[in-house]
């Protein structure tokens, strides 16, 4: 919400004297019981927030009807179960969280105890369901990685329920701010919430990438030509960009993730092992250790359920996958086979989704869920790049480049249930490129490399459709993109073996330095 903006601020007075806040609701009035009597679970609270982006609630100061206090006039909505509720941003909290009252961001800005109540938590143990909440503005926690999270909200007159990215800088362990946003958050969790219904903890994000946001720092790692695995990264307390070396022998491109206070990265091993290094903030130790062997990709890694998850491809085609959670050993299954090169994975609680290319040029998908365990089926054919998936607005969107070098585009739709397909690119893009995706607001982002080493770009907008740019020249590896705060980071090496880096503001357009 921005403070120039009548918005949440604005409420807290205007309640108070107008006492135009939403009227109490009993339990029967609003059709839920009580946390005592009932546990409120994560994927329903998930579940609600999602039903309100969908319906496009648009922001208003007042119920279905009422008087809008913050934007004018009259709420005009269709009808829904949420009549009841302010569409404003702690409406849309009160009503996923199923919280009767309706209280204002005022109120949650403070602990409250009872059945119905809520209380603070550390940035590092946040869980999707949760509220981040500051004294003029409140926002539903998805998930981060690093210190990029992934928000819903509704957040100022004119505007819809939204999902977006943004970064954060730390201020203790519970407080922060987001980036662009000089009010201080914390977090704030339901009393009687449960993970019940099998929605994944804080740690379920996106896969892993050569590049990472954690404490407002940008690291990323790559494979120099001796085979050591590199580290850069830029210190927003300096303004500079710092390296050093974690390891060495690798055969192929790292993989890295973010998991409290760790940052972790993984590699193929010149022996085909498994390679895993991390280092912890708190003590400043970097440790190795070796996960597996056979491998004959590069791995793809995730946090899912709690745990750090790894696959990879052996050199007989089996699709490999190794997982590690606190106070147990790295555990080990095979999920299928007839595949080929760097698979890329995707948690959507409660199924787990990897898709690899077949050895035939086919777009392969496994799937794991508690009650049947692995599943197969093939979503395409003729794709000579390894793909890559990202969820966005909650459907499965994978993405590879075809033999003649076009962008090809596969999603399944939560609604339809159905796998669709289009093409995003003309011949313009190097087969061998492995596209790196980015979700900015409503935005879809695909970043390749194109057949003359341009780095090129790809954005599909509703109601706008695909459109194309180029960002620059003269890179030699896949890009690897980041969203920090409202900006877009791309980074890759040029023939050379330097790092390059570009980035996109809105107010300054695209930039370029090296590292």
């Amino acid at each position: 919400m921005a403070l120039s903006r009548r918005g949440c601020v604005f409420l807290v007075v205007t309640a108070v004297v107008a006492g135009c806040a939403a009227p109490t609701l009993t339990q029967e009035e609003e059709g839920t019981t009580s946390s005592a009597q009932k546990l409120v679970s994560r994927r329903e609270v998930m579940a609600r927030a999602q039903e309100w982006v969908d319906a496009k609630v648009p922001y208003c100061g007042g119920v279905r009807g009422g008087n809008d206090v913050l934007c004018g006039g009259t709420c005009r909505r269709p009808a829904a179960a949420w009549d009841r509720y302010r569409s404003d941003c702690s409406g849309y909290v009160s009503w996923v969280w199923q919280i009767p009252d309706d209280p204002t961001t005022y109120a949650y800005i403070e602990d409250r105890g009872g059945d119905d109540g809520w209380h603070t938590v550390a940035i590092d143990e946040l869980q999707p369901g949760d509220a981040l909440v500051s004294q003029t503005h409140i926002k539903l926690f998805s998930k981060r990685n690093g210190d990029a999270m992934e928000i819903y909200e509704e957040s100022d007159c004119g505007l819809v329920a939204r999902i977006r990215t943004q970064g954060i800088s730390r201020i203790d362990g519970t407080r922060f701010r987001f980036a662009g946003d000089g009010r201080t958050y914390h977090g704030i969790r339901r009393a009687g919430i449960s993970s019940a219904g099998g929605t994944a903890p804080e740690d379920s994000v996106g896969e892993g990438a050569q590049t990472f946001l954690t404490r407002g720092e940008q690291h990323h790692f790559a494979r120099a030509a001796s085979g050591e695995l590199t580290h850069s990264f830029w210190d927003p307390n300096d303004g500079k960009v710092h390296r050093d070396v974690w390891g060495s022998g690798l055969a192929g491109e790292p993989t890295t993730l973010v998991a409290g206070a760790e940052q972790h990265a993984f590699a193929r091993g010149g022996e085909g092992a498994l390679e895993h290094w991390y280092w912890d903030r708190t003590t400043g130790k970097l440790s190795h250790d070796t996960w597996g062997t056979g491998l004959a990709s590069d791995p793809a890694v995730i946090l899912m359920g709690g745990g750090q998850h790894a696959f990879a491809v052996d050199g007989a085609g089996k699709l490999q996958h190794w997982y590690w959670v606190a106070g147990k050993p790295v555990q080990h299954d095979t999920w299928g086979g007839g595949i080929e090169g760097r698979p890329t994975v995707l948690d959507i609680a409660p199924e787990q989704h990897v898709f690899a290319r077949g050895t035939d040029g086919s777009l392969e998908h496994f799937w794991w869920d508690v009650a049947k365990g692995v599943q197969h089926d093939s979503w395409g054919s003729a794709i000579a790049s390894v793909p890559a998936a990202h969820a966005f607005n909650g459907d499965q969107h994978v993405f590879a480049i075809d033999a003649a070098g076009k962008l090809q585009h596969w999603w399944w739709g939560k609604t339809t249930k159905l796998v669709s397909h289009d093409t995003w690119s003309g011949a313009d893009v190097d087969p061998r490129s492995r596209p790196s995706l980015l979700a900015h607001g409503r935005d879809q982002h695909v970043f390749v490399r194109g057949k003359s080493g341009s780095l090129e770009h790809y954005v599909w907008s509703p109601n706008v459709g695909v459109r194309h740019d180029t960002w620059g020249t003269g890179i030699a590896t896949d890009p690897s993109a980041l969203l920090v705060g409202d900006d877009e980071h791309v980074f890759a090496n040029d023939p050379s073996g330097r790092l390059q880096h570009w980035w996109w503001s809105r107010a300054t357009g695209i930039e370029h330095d090296q590292w």
